[in-house]
C-alpha cells in the first residue's frame, strides 16, 4: 500500500541519501543524535523546509506541494479528495488552549476541505472512543494529564484523515509507547493491546534520540547519523508489514 517515502534524502547536519519506504499500517522509528535534528527532520518531511537533496513523497506527490495546497485552499491530489497527506504529531499534543478536547477535535481537519459540522463532530466522536478519550471530550487541556494530551494530540492528528503521521518524542516526555499503551489502556481497559494497531490506516514514522523510547511502536528503529547513508526500506515481516503488534 501507499505511504510515506523518503527518497535519498539528505538533510544538512541529519542526515545523508537516506532512503526509508514505510508502508501505510506500518510505523518505524528514526533515531538522530539530538532534539534539533528531529526538529530540522520534521520540517523537511512535512514539507515546510526543502532537503539539502532527494525528496519525501506521501502516497507518491512530493510533500512539498501540500503547504501552498493548505494556502490556496485547493484539494490534495493524493488519496481521497478530502485525504491530508502527512500530519504532525507534537511532542505535548499541541492541543489549542482555551478549547475543549470535543472542540479540539472538531477543528481538527484539512483546511483545503470544507468538512460539514455534523460529520466532523461524529469523527471526532469516534476517534476519542478508538484512543480511550470519550469521557474527556468536555475537558479543557490544562485538566488532561501529560499523556491524555499526548493521546488527544494524536487523535487529532488522525481527525485530518492523513496518509502519513510524523510523530515528534521528546526525552522531557512522557514515551509514545506509554501514551498510546498505557495511557490508553487505563482510560479504557477494553481497549485491547497494541499500539501498532493505531496506524493500521496511514504510514508512521517517530522521530526520537533514544531507541529505548520506542520499542513498542518499533523495536528495530533506523540509527540516522549525518554523512553515512542510510537504507531503511521495511523488512519482508508479517507483523510489520500489517501494522499489529
Amino acid at each position: 500500500m501507499a505511504g510515506l517515502r523518503l527518497d535519498d534524502l539528505s538533510v544538512e547536519g541529519v542526515c545523508t541519501s537516506w532512503s526509508l519506504t514505510v508502508p501505510a499500517g506500518t510505523v518505524r522509528a528514526a533515531v538522530v543524535r539530538d532534539q534539533e535534528s528531529v526538529r530540522d527532520l520534521l520540517e523537511v518531511v512535512l514539507g515546510l523546509a526543502a532537503p539539502a537533496g532527494g525528496r519525501v513523497l506521501a502516497d507518491g506527490v512530493n510533500v512539498l506541494e501540500q503547504p501552498d495546497d493548505h494556502h490556496r485552499r485547493r484539494r490534495h491530489r493524493a488519496g481521497n479528495d478530502d485525504q491530508c497527506r502527512v500530519r504532525y504529531v507534537p511532542a505535548s499534543g499541541g492541543l489549542e488552549p482555551g478549547l475543549t478536547l470535543q472542540q479540539n477535535l472538531t477543528r481538527a481537519s484539512c483546511p483545503a476541505v470544507r468538512v460539514p459540522r455534523r460529520r466532523a463532530a461524529a469523527q471526532a466522536r469516534e476517534t476519542a472512543t478508538r484512543l480511550g478519550l470519550r469521557r474527556l471530550l468536555g475537558r479543557y487541556p490544562e485538566h488532561l494529564t501529560v499523556g491524555q494530551r499526548q493521546l488527544a494530540g494524536f487523535a487529532m492528528a488522525l481527525c485530518w484523515r492523513p496518509c502519513a503521521l510524523v510523530v515528534e518524542d521528546s526525552p522531557d516526555l512522557p514515551t509514545w509507547d506509554a501514551a498510546l499503551e498505557f495511557e490508553r489502556l487505563r482510560l479504557d481497559p477494553t481497549g485491547g493491546p497494541g499500539p501498532r494497531r493505531l496506524f493500521a490506516d496511514v504510514a508512521g514514522l517517530v522521530l526520537t534520540t533514544d531507541p529505548a523510547r520506542t520499542r513498542l511502536l518499533d523495536p528495530d528503529p533506523i540509527g540516522v547519523q549525518p554523512g553515512e547513508p542510510v537504507g531503511g526500506s521495511t523488512p519482508p515481516d508479517t507483523d510489520r508489514g500489517s501494522g499489529h503488534a
